[in-house]
């Protein structure tokens, strides 16, 4: 016998992904701090599925700037041709193109040790000879994604 009966449609309400690990690619605190030892694997896969979703939701709230997973596996990389010593290592593929030292004093400690060059959002995470009274200054994360031309199209261009 026929029913009037509504069919009804489920969806998602929660990230299709562990809330801790969604904490973490949105740069929030997760419950479960040990959770960020996972593989660099690990997290590359879940940029690569939602990093497009996170990065939009990101420039809506913090418009200019982009999460820590961003420039980890979406800033634009070194060109091979600029890859110098470095061009047959391991982590050559990992080299993004940093934010540009505007001034102040100060060499990013890969140009002249031996440790790998690494960044956070563009920037050199080990300087030497830095100068306390004449630190360095990077260009924005707002210029440079203007640069590279990586603002989204609701982003302000100042």
């Amino acid at each position: 016998m026929p029913t009037n009966r509504k069919r009804t449609i489920r969806t998602r309400r929660a990230p299709p992904i562990h809330a801790d690990e969604w904490a973490i690619l949105n740069d929030e605190k997760p419950a479960n701090p040990f959770i960020q030892f996972r593989s660099k694997e690990h997290w590359r896969a879940l940029w690569a599925e939602h990093g497009e979703r996170i990065t939009e939701e990101w420039a809506a709230r913090h418009p200019g700037t982009r999460p820590k997973h961003w420039w980890k596996f979406s800033a634009p990389r070194l060109p091979e041709a600029e890859h110098g010593d470095y061009v047959e290592t391991w982590f050559a593929p990992d080299l993004i193109q940093p934010r540009l030292q505007l001034g102040g004093s100060g060499v990013p400690a890969y140009t002249f040790m031996a440790v790998v060059p690494h960044w956070e959002e563009g920037v050199p995470t080990w300087m030497e000879e830095v100068d306390h009274d004449n630190p360095p200054i990077w260009e924005t994360q707002l210029a440079y994604l203007k640069r590279h031309g990586l603002l989204l199209p609701y982003e302000p261009v100042r």
